[in-house]
């Protein structure tokens, strides 16, 4: 998806409204991995990351100081909304504040759906990553634009 595209989508909402994301990527595999594909949708909340009130209270009580971006990326705005360019490579993020983490992928191998059981031997760790937000955070990802499929 483009910027653009998305930045229309998302910038119909009003502050605080959820949004779903549906997404298809390829995994982190191990190199003897067969065509694996996941599949799925996460929920975000039209919001700045440094104005949920978790974040806010943690910098206000000096727990935590401003958010900031990672060293590859700078920010940008299309259409009211922002997101991350990557300095490196030209690739854009979206940025999403999650409202609802409970969704499962589906997983593929070529055009098969399967269980996760069926994929976990291949996948790396990262593909599990589960860490819950520490004090002063609330959970968020970046997501490559060019895996996102839908956005409603």
């Amino acid at each position: 998806m483009k910027p653009e595209e998305a930045a229309a989508l998302i910038a119909k909402r009003k502050p605080g409204q959820v949004f779903t994301v549906y997404y298809a990527r390829k995994p982190k595999t191990k190199k003897s991995a067969p065509e694996i594909l996941k599949v799925g949708k996460v929920q975000g909340q039209y919001c700045d990351y440094a104005a949920r009130t978790p974040v806010k209270m943690a910098i206000k009580e000096g727990l935590r100081g401003e958010p900031s971006l990672p060293k590859y990326a700078e920010s940008v705005v299309i259409g009211g909304v922002r997101f991350w360019r990557n300095k490196n490579n030209g690739k854009y993020y979206l940025p999403i504040v999650l409202f609802n983490v409970n969704f499962k992928p589906d997983w593929y191998v070529g055009d098969k759906k399967v269980d996760e059981e069926a994929v976990k031997p291949y996948l790396l760790a990262t593909e599990f990553h589960t860490s819950s937000p520490k004090q002063g955070q609330v959970p968020f990802i970046a997501m490559d634009l060019e895996n996102i499929t839908k956005i409603v």
